[in-house]
């Protein structure tokens, strides 16, 4: 059983320095990790009107909060490698089809 460990050891090893070669940077994030926050684009925080209060005729107050979706910091860890950096090789085409699937 200790044998069988060990060899499965190596051979993971031996394989994630594989695909560590095989590695290519984030054509999405393009390296950097992460992307602007899609819901508050970048402003960090989130303009709303409460309809609740408004009464017809009245001014309406905006109110702002941290944005729920980036917690307030602008930025989302990149969908596409994880926040990692690097992804593999795209041998789909799916990059140059902007994520649309035809």
């Amino acid at each position: 059983v200790a044998l069988s460990s060990v060899s499965m050891a190596i051979t993971k090893a031996v394989v994630d320095r594989t695909k560590k070669h095989q590695l290519v940077t984030c054509s999405v994030c393009e390296g950097a990790k992460t992307m602007g926050c899609s819901v508050c684009e970048g402003q960090r925080i989130l303009k709303y009107i409460p309809e609740v209060h408004v009464i017809p005729g009245s001014k309406m107050a905006t109110t702002m909060c941290a944005c729920t979706m980036c917690e307030g910091k602008g930025e989302q860890t990149c969908v596409n490698c994880l926040g990692e950096g690097s992804t593999f090789p795209d041998k789909y085409g799916w990059s140059q089809a902007g994520g649309i699937i035809s």
